[in-house]
């Protein structure tokens, strides 16, 4: 990615420690879902009289912005402002939470997926779009054991058993295997 395009977002994305921009795909729609209460709805009064009905209307609002993938999360940028527009982050989607990248529609969209729900995406590219994006999803996952390192419990002390020849843990008293004994036998001292 140009440094040329990363310097107009720069200061509108907060990046944490080691992430970089990978891509930014410029004049974007992003299709944000709205629910709304219209029309009419039975409303029942404590005197028995009927009110109107209403049903839930979901509806989309199509907005304008840039999308920017990096190499833990993408981030979706709106211009706000009254005088001077600038960028501002309005959500971002976490590597972690992505559930899936697909392209859907007749005039394809980008869709990620993730537990909030469907976020679709007008791409000038789609397919390329998803392959990227999928690319640093596999790198994601496969980032060195030192950068993700986490507490391992403690390995467990094997031993082997004396009649089967198997694998066993150490505290065993018995063979899961065989069912042999594994405890010391008790030597018996004769009493005169």
């Amino acid at each position: 990615m140009a440094e040329k395009e990363w310097d107009k977002l720069k200061n509108s994305v907060a990046l944490g420690a080691g992430e970089k921009p990978a891509y930014i795909w410029w004049g974007v729609d992003y299709f944000e879902p709205q629910r709304q209460m219209k029309g009419d709805f039975q409303l029942m009064t404590v005197g028995g009289h009927r009110g109107r009905t209403y049903r839930e209307n979901t509806g989309v609002v199509r907005k304008r912005g840039e999308l920017v993938l990096t190499n833990r999360r993408i981030i979706w940028l709106e211009k706000k402002g009254i005088v001077k527009k600038d960028f501002h982050a309005a959500f971002d989607i976490p590597f972690g939470s992505i559930l899936g990248v697909s392209s859907q529609g007749v005039i394809p969209k980008l869709v990620i997926s993730d537990p909030t729900g469907r976020h679709e995406f007008w791409v000038s590219d789609v397919g390329k779009a998803v392959a990227l994006i999928n690319r640093k999803l596999r790198e994601a996952k496969n980032v060195p054991a030192a950068a993700t390192r986490v507490a391992q419990p403690p390995a467990k002390v094997l031993a082997i058993c004396p009649q089967c020849r198997n694998r066993i843990p150490a505290e065993s008293k018995f063979c899961p295997e065989c069912g042999e004994n594994l405890q010391p036998k008790k030597q018996n001292s004769a009493k005169t």
